[in-house]
C-alpha cells in the first residue's frame, strides 16, 4: 500500500510513528523544513500534503474570492490569473476559490482580452467573474451622489481609469450582494504573482495562502487582514532615486576602476529588508532601513564587473516604471502565525477582509492620490484596534512586464521619446503624504468622532504641508548631489564602450528632468497655490468623510 504525503512528511521531519500531531502542527513542521533547506522535492511534499489535508476538511472553511482591479494590463493580469490557477491546483483549498476581476481600462481591445481571460480561466475550472463597466454603473449610479468621496463622479460613457481605490470600492459594493458562503475577500493587484521568491529561475510556491488564511479567520477575531509584497517596492519611483543614486556611485566606484576584474558584488545576500527602497524611510519609523546597504549582482558563474555593469545598465530603464534594480525585497520566510501583529497600514494590493471588512471602504477614494492604503489602514487601527493585524503573507510584486521591461500602465508615468515623466505621479505621492499625515495629526484630535472647525483643519493641512515640502526639498538634493557625482563618474569612463554608458547617461537625463528646480512636478510642489488647492479638497475630504462613510456602511449592510 502507498504512504500517504502525511507518512512521507513524518519519516522526513525524524517522527515517530507514535507522536500525535494535527494537521497544522506537521504542516507548519514541513513548511520550516522547506524554508530551512528550499528543495524541488521538499516543496513537492509540502504541496502533497496541503492537497491531502484540504481532501479531509471540506466543513467550516472560508470561502476564498481573490479580487483583482485592473485597468489596461491584459498580459501582467493573464500573469497572475495564471498564478492563482497553479496556486489552487498545487494546494487545493478545501473551502473553494473563487476570483473576481473588476475592470477600470480605457482600451477597448483592453477590455476584451481582459473578459475573454477570465471566460478562459473559468473554463479551466475556477469559479471566475467579470464585472464589466456597464455592470459597475448599475451599481455606482444611483450611490455617487451620497457616495462622492468613495465612487467620484462617474458617467456611464467614461467608467474608465476611475482609479484602483474607486474600483475597489465598487468592487465591495458588488461583494456585498452576491451569496458566497464564508468569504473571505483577498484583494490584490494585477501585477502580482502567487509565487513569491523573487530571485527564483523557476516559479516557486512556498506558502499555502488560502489555507493560512482561512486558519487566521477561523482561531483569530479578525476583521481586516494585510500582507506585505515582496520583489519590487511597493511604493513610487518618486521617492526611490536617492537610494538608487547611492547603490549606483557605489557600484561604479568599485567597478570603473578593474572594469575587466572578475565581479565582486558577491558578498551580500541578494535582496534588502523592508523599506530600504525609500528615500523617505524615517517618515515612517524606517530610518535604520536604508543604511549599510550592500549590491547583490544577480549574475550566476564567472563574470567581470564590465558584464556586470551591463546588466545593471539594461534594468535601469524599468526604474521609472517602478523597479528599483538595486533593492529587491526578498522573500524571508517567518512563522505565519507567529507573525500576526496589530497593523497600521493596509497594503491594498494584498488585503483580506471578512464579510464584515466590506463595511470599510477606502475613503478618499475619489481624490486618486498614492496612500489610499496607509491612510485607510490608520482609520482602521482606530476603529478596529485588534481586530486590525498584518501577517507574514507575502505576494511577489513585479512592476515591469518580462516581455517589454516596462509597466503595461501606470498612472502619473508619462513616456515621451527618451524622456519619462514622473510629475503625475511625483505630485500624487507629495498630496498622499499630506493626506495621510493630516489625518495621523487629526486622529489624535478625536476624529472622526470629532471633526474640527475649517480653520483648525487648514492649520493641521498647512502644518503637514510646510514640513513635507522641507522633507521633499532635501530629498531633492541629495538626489541632485548624487547625481552630480554618478554623471561626472559616468563621463570619466572613456576606457568602457559608449553602448555599455548609454545606459547610465540615459538614466542621468531622466532623473533631472523629474528632479530638478525646473521639472513640471517640483515647480508644482513649490507653488502655492498648488499646495493652497489641494488643502482645500483635503479640508473639504475630512469635513464630509464621516458623514459618508455612515451611508457607505447602511449601503453595505
Amino acid at each position: 500500500m502507498a504512504e500517504t504525503a502525511f507518512e512521507v512528511a513524518r519519516q522526513r521531519l525524524g517522527m515517530s510513528t507514535a507522536e500525535a500531531v494535527d494537521d497544522d502542527t506537521l504542516l507548519s513542521r514541513l513548511e520550516q523544513a522547506l524554508w530551512d533547506d528550499p528543495t524541488a522535492e521538499l516543496e513537492r511534499l509540502y504541496q502533497a500534503c496541503c492537497r491531502e489535508a484540504a481532501g479531509r476538511e471540506r466543513a467550516a472553511k472560508h470561502h476564498l474570492v481573490v479580487v483583482v482591479p485592473v485597468a489596461d494590463r491584459p498580459r501582467q493580469l493573464r500573469h497572475c490569473l495564471e498564478s492563482l490557477i497553479e496556486h489552487q491546483r498545487r494546494f487545493a483549498h478545501a473551502g473553494g476559490v473563487s476570483l473576481v476581476v473588476v475592470e477600470d481600462s480605457l482600451d477597448p481591445a483592453n477590455r476584451r482580452a481582459h473578459a475573454d481571460l477570465v471566460r478562459e480561466i473559468h473554463g479551466a475550472g475556477l469559479d471566475a467573474h467579470y464585472l464589466d463597466t456597464a455592470a459597475q454603473w448599475a451599481l455606482v449610479e444611483p450611490l455617487q451622489a451620497a457616495l462622492p468621496l468613495f465612487l467620484g463622479r462617474q458617467r456611464a460613457e467614461a467608467m474608465g481609469h476611475k482609479g484602483a481605490s474607486v474600483t475597489r470600492n465598487i468592487a465591495m459594493l458588488w461583494l456585498a450582494r452576491q451569496g458566497f458562503e464564508r468569504p473571505l475577500f483577498h484583494f490584490i493587484d494585477s501585477d502580482q504573482v502567487f509565487h513569491v521568491d523573487p530571485f527564483a529561475e523557476r516559479p516557486r510556491y512556498l506558502l499555502d495562502h488560502a489555507r493560512h488564511l482561512d486558519r487566521l479567520f477561523r482561531t483569530r477575531d479578525i476583521e481586516v487582514l494585510t500582507g506585505k509584497v515582496v520583489g519590487d517596492p511597493p511604493v513610487s519611483p518618486a521617492v526611490m532615486a536617492g537610494t538608487l543614486l547611492q547603490d549606483l556611485n557605489g557600484i561604479l566606484e568599485a567597478a570603473l576602476p578593474s572594469p575587466g576584474a572578475a565581479c565582486t558584488f558577491h558578498g551580500a545576500k541578494a535582496g534588502a529588508g523592508h523599506g530600504a527602497y525609500h528615500d523617505m524611510a524615517a517618515l515612517f519609523g524606517l530610518d535604520q532601513a536604508a543604511q549599510g546597504f550592500e549590491y547583490a549582482c544577480p549574475l550566476a558563474g564567472v563574470h567581470t564587473h564590465l558584464e556586470a555593469l551591463q546588466l545593471l545598465g539594461e534594468r535601469l530603464s524599468r526604474f521609472f516604471d517602478g523597479e528599483h534594480p538595486t533593492r529587491v525585497t526578498p522573500f524571508a520566510p517567518v512563522n505565519v502565525e507567529t507573525s500576526l501583529a496589530p497593523a497600521r497600514t493596509v497594503y491594498t494590493g494584498n488585503y483580506v477582509l471578512n464579510r464584515d471588512g466590506l463595511r470599510h471602504g477606502i475613503p478618499f477614494a475619489a481624490l486618486k492620490l498614492r496612500m489610499a492604503g496607509p491612510t485607510l489602514g490608520r482609520l482602521l487601527q482606530q476603529g478596529l484596534g485588534e481586530r486590525f493585524v498584518q501577517a507574514a503573507l507575502p505576494l511577489l510584486h513585479r512592476r515591469a512586464e518580462p516581455e517589454s521591461g516596462r509597466a503595461e500602465y501606470r498612472p502619473g508615468v508619462r513616456h515621451d521619446g527618451a524622456l519619462v515623466d514622473l510629475a503625475g505621479e511625483y505630485q500624487r505621492q507629495f498630496v498622499g503624504d499630506l493626506m495621510l499625515f493630516g489625518i495621523i495629526e487629526l486622529l489624535a484630535d478625536g476624529y472622526p468622532q470629532h471633526v474640527p472647525p475649517p480653520d483648525r483643519l487648514v492649520a493641521v493641512f498647512d502644518a503637514v504641508a510646510a514640513r513635507l515640502l522641507g522633507e521633499y526639498r532635501q530629498v531633492r538634493e541629495r538626489v541632485m548631489d548624487g547625481l552630480a557625482v554618478f554623471a561626472r563618474r559616468v563621463d570619466s569612463a572613456g576606457q568602457l564602450d559608449d553602448a555599455v554608458l548609454a545606459p547610465y547617461r540615459r538614466f542621468a537625463q531622466r532623473v533631472r528632468h523629474n528632479y530638478s528646480p525646473q521639472a513640471t512636478a517640483v515647480r508644482a510642489l513649490e507653488d502655492p497655490a498648488f499646495r493652497a488647492d489641494w488643502i482645500g479638497r483635503l479640508t473639504a475630504a475630512v469635513r464630509d468623510l464621516p458623514a459618508q462613510q455612515a451611508r457607505w456602511m447602511e449601503t453595505i449592510g
